[in-house]
C-alpha cells in the first residue's frame, strides 16, 4: 500500500525555486515535484536525477512541470532555474510506490481564469490501490481550499501558487478530482498522476494482468 510520507514547499522567486527534500523522506521513496512558472513555455532547467513526466502550458501566464525521482542518498535541497519568470514548487514523497514503474496513469487539465474553482483532470488508474496525486499551478492569488474528495497536502505560495492533494483509488476505476479554490480567478494547469503500488499483493497487480 502507498502512504504519504512528507512534503516540502519551495522558496520561489524570480528565475529560481529551491525546495528542501521533505524531512522524513527515506531511500526508496518516490518523490513527485510540481514546478510552476508564471509565463508561457519557459525553459526550465532541472537538477540531475529527476525524470520528467511532462510540462503543460496554458494561456500566457502559467506553466506546470511535473517530475519524479526515487529517493537515494538525498541532498538537503534541489534548485530549479529559468531564464525568465517567477518559479514556485513543492516536493511530495510517498512510500510503497513501485520504483520500477512508478507511474500508473497520467492526465492533464487546464483553463483560463473565469472561475475561482479549478481542478486536475479525471484519471483512470489501471492498478488497484493506486494513489492519485493532483498537482495544480495557478497564475496568481493564493489557493485556499482543497478538493473535497481528496486529502489536502499543500496550498503553497502565490504568483504562481501550487496545490497538492491525493487519494487512494481502490478498485481501479475512473476518478474525477473535485475543485481547488483560489482567492482570485487565475489561469491554471492541473496534473493528475496515479502512482502504482509496489508489487507484493494480488491487489497490487494491474487489472487484467496475469
Amino acid at each position: 500500500m502507498i502512504a504519504f510520507r512528507d512534503l516540502s514547499p519551495g522558496t520561489g522567486g524570480l528565475h529560481t525555486v529551491t525546495i528542501n527534500v521533505p524531512t522524513a523522506t527515506a531511500d526508496g521513496d518516490v518523490m513527485l515535484v510540481f514546478i510552476a512558472a508564471d509565463l508561457l513555455t519557459p525553459v526550465i532547467s532541472d537538477p540531475a536525477g529527476w525524470t520528467l513526466i511532462g510540462q503543460q502550458d496554458w494561456s500566457t501566464t502559467i506553466t506546470v512541470r511535473a517530475l519524479l525521482r526515487v529517493a537515494h542518498m538525498e541532498p538537503a535541497s534541489y534548485t530549479w532555474t529559468s531564464a525568465s519568470g517567477n518559479l514556485n514548487g513543492t516536493i511530495a514523497s510517498y512510500l510503497g510506490v513501485n520504483v520500477v514503474t512508478p507511474q500508473d496513469a497520467t492526465a492533464i487539465a487546464n483553463g483560463v481564469g473565469l472561475s475561482f474553482n479549478f481542478n486536475s483532470s479525471a484519471i483512470t488508474p489501471v492498478t488497484n490501490n493506486a494513489v492519485v496525486v493532483s498537482g495544480v499551478g495557478a497564475s496568481g492569488g493564493t489557493i485556499t481550499v482543497f478538493p473535497d474528495n481528496m486529502r489536502g497536502r499543500n496550498l503553497g505560495g502565490a504568483s504562481p501558487a501550487v496545490g497538492i492533494a491525493d487519494v487512494e483509488v481502490n478498485p481501479a476505476a475512473s476518478f474525477s478530482p473535485l475543485f481547488f479554490r483560489s482567492d482570485t480567478q487565475p489561469d491554471w494547469v492541473g496534473w493528475s498522476i496515479a502512482l502504482r503500488p509496489s508489487v507484493g499483493l494480488a491487489s497490487d497487480h494491474p487489472v487484467g494482468a496475469n
